[in-house]
């Protein structure tokens, strides 16, 4: 497999759901993005790259409207697993002893029924080793909470909850290799390109 010294890399959330909206706890529940957001994307496009898109239905959703383009669908990309907090709110949710210590301390405490942090970022790693590298550029399309994770934890942010990004929209990295690692020389919001009208079909595999 071909290895690049430098490679572009493309991060877009998914598009919103309804439990976005409401301010839910939205992780491993699979759920589809609104009749707006599938509006407000049509006629737009993602940018030439490979693609990997997390396997849950609103993240393929989004790869579906803005890629006519084969694209891998992989579990690596998922969302954190919040258990049993999974659809629930901050106000529901802010008087519970171990929720408020999980807020203050992601990296020891879990959700009950959720993903250890250190699982949750093993997973994301290893996503990215094996696809480091392998093209001049590289695009995920995966949800708010793994998309801060991976940039933070390969050192591109200065924290988990630096890189923001709108649901639907687009981050573009520029990164260079070297004996170090990769290094990130430029973090910028990306426009949406223009698509024809043209019937388009993405092609969907398994990672």
């Amino acid at each position: 497999m071909a290895s690049y010294c430098s490679m572009v890399f493309y991060v877009c959330r998914h598009g919103i759901t309804r439990a976005n909206q409401e301010k839910r706890y939205l992780g491993w529940t699979d759920v589809s993005i609104t009749d707006e957001a599938r509006r407000q994307m049509e006629g737009k496009a993602l940018p030439e790259a490979r693609w990997y898109v997390s396997d849950f239905t609103r993240c393929i959703q989004t790869a579906e409207v803005l890629l006519n383009r084969p694209f891998c669908i992989t579990e690596a990309l998922r969302e954190y697993c919040f258990g049993e907090w999974e659809m629930k709110t901050y106000d529901t949710l802010k008087t519970n002893p171990r929720y408020r210590k999980w807020i203050d301390d992601p990296e020891r405490i879990q959700p009950p029924g959720g993903e250890a942090m250190e699982a949750f970022q093993h997973r994301l790693l290893s996503f990215w080793r094996e696809v480091e590298g392998t093209a001049p550029a590289v695009g995920i399309v995966a949800h708010g909470g793994s998309i801060r994770e991976l940039l933070f934890l390969l050192g591109f942010t200065a924290s988990r909850w630096e890189a923001s990004v709108p649901h639907g929209g687009l981050l573009r990295l520029d990164l260079q290799q070297s004996e170090e690692g990769w290094t990130c020389t430029s973090l910028s919001a990306a426009p949406l390109l223009e698509h024809s009208k043209q019937h388009r079909t993405a092609i969907r595999k398994r990672l």
